[in-house]
């Protein structure tokens, strides 16, 4: 089937804002749109493992954020420097990427990117590990009488949306994921280590702290769509990644750790509940080895990996929009 190219005028526009997980969501969608014969300009706002308040607050103070573009009909992520005024791909301007990555800059203002192009939808992600608590502290703050004081999402959007000199865009929200049940606390992940990490508090064991953090970051998500006015849609992009854990041999692909010994099975490592001496019974999860290795649809427990993950989030932001 022939496609049409379509105009730089006609092609859809969209902003993401958002962490780690934000650049493994949009990181394919060009690729995929290409493949489609659809033009699309897509924009990355990056802070490594930020909220959405980290981000409110460097737009309030003028602060920069890195900023990655996947240019009109592009073949490649490009980064812009705002020291320099230039853009750069080399390498593949992806911080996240494998092989060689690109360092973050965080030079490029908020006002600026925002007025880059008349974006169509503006995507905003939670921080991966803020996503799922249960008093949904980064989406916004609460009185004792439980109403909302303070909503962080609207209020960015808000900003967003004096700064969008160009276009209207409709915003959205990105469900992050849920991190895999070979997941172990480590002090060196995180903004503050250990302590951004619930993880124990979602379940008795690995099986159920996985579901327990995905139903959390589910509702919370859910709830941006009551609780602000502006936020329109979610993309599942959690959703879509547990949905694939339930495809038991696409699952076992995921893992490649080549520890020796083994690393437990899929049903073994569910059945976890003591994290504190597991590198007893299993070597592997020991807090190091376990996070730089490939398993459960993630390339360190919590990130998407490189090759059926990111497709994944990228083929659900894709239909959600195509």
């Amino acid at each position: 089937m022939e496609h049409k190219d379509q105009s730089y005028k006609e092609a859809l526009k969209v902003l993401f804002i958002g962490s780690s997980f934000g650049v493994d969501t949009v990181r394919e969608v060009g690729n995929i749109c290409a493949s489609f014969g659809k033009n699309v300009i897509l924009g990355n706002a990056y802070i490594g493992a930020a909220t959405l308040d980290v981000f409110l607050k460097r737009f309030q103070g003028n602060k920069g954020v890195t900023y990655y573009k996947w240019k009109y009909q592009a073949t490649t992520w490009e980064q812009y420097n705002g020291t320099t005024g230039k853009w750069s791909s080399e390498p593949d301007s992806d911080i996240t990427d494998e092989g060689e990555p690109a360092p973050a800059n965080d030079t490029v203002l908020m006002d600026w990117l925002l007025a880059d192009e008349a974006w169509d939808f503006i995507i905003m992600q939670n921080g991966a590990y803020q996503s799922p608590y249960e008093d949904q502290s980064s989406f916004w703050e609460k009185g004792e009488d439980g109403q909302i004081t303070r909503n962080i999402v609207q209020e960015l959007i808000d900003l967003c949306k004096k700064a969008c000199l160009y276009s209207n865009p409709v915003f959205c929200m990105n469900m992050t994921w849920a991190f895999s049940i070979y997941h172990t606390i480590s002090e060196s992940h995180g903004p503050n280590g250990a302590d951004d990490d619930h993880w124990l508090s979602y379940g008795n064991n690995q099986k159920e702290r996985q579901l327990g953090m995905w139903r959390n970051i589910a509702k919370n998500y859910k709830d941006c769509i009551s609780n602000c006015p502006d936020v329109k849609f979610i993309i599942p992009s959690g959703t879509a990644v547990q949905n694939a854990r339930t495809v038991t041999q696409l699952r076992q692909s995921t893992n490649y750790a080549s520890a020796s010994p083994a690393i437990p099975t899929i049903q073994e490592a569910e059945t976890i509940t003591d994290l504190t001496t597991v590198s007893d019974t299993y070597p592997f999860m020991n807090n190091v080895a376990n996070w730089t290795n490939k398993n459960d649809f993630t390339r360190d427990t919590i990130h998407a990996d490189f090759g059926i993950t990111r497709y994944l989030v990228a083929a659900t932001l894709f239909q959600s929009f195509m």
